[in-house]
């Protein structure tokens, strides 16, 4: 599945962090790549921090 994604290569589905800066990059190549970072760790720590404060 490499269609002209700007890392030009496959999603590493193994790698769930890297997997989703993989898809935001692709979904936001317009607005830049550090927008793109940002967003995706930004949602996966807010994940973070809910998984955390549940138990």
């Amino acid at each position: 599945m490499s269609t002209q994604h700007p890392f030009h290569e496959d999603r590493p589905d193994d790698l769930p962090i890297t997997a989703e800066v993989w898809e935001a990059a692709r979904k936001y190549v317009d607005i830049g790549l550090t927008t793109a970072i940002y967003r995706a760790i930004k949602q996966l720590e807010a994940e973070v921090v809910a998984l955390r404060d549940s138990r």
